[in-house]
């Protein structure tokens, strides 16, 4: 569950990974009730998606 998420990770532009806090607003719990994590991470919503 999304609730359940406190720190994400990616990668800078030098490679390096890099800690956040995920921050959980009503929008985002909102779209959690409409699609599951993997489809908001994809969607871009949680970030750490790559530059491809």
């Amino acid at each position: 569950m999304l609730f359940n998420l406190k720190v994400r990770s990616e990668r800078n532009s030098n490679g390096q990974t890099v800690m956040h806090r995920l921050t959980l607003t009503p929008e985002l719990m909102k779209l959690n009730e409409q699609y599951p994590l993997s489809r908001l991470w994809l969607m871009g919503h949680l970030g750490s998606v790559p530059n491809v």
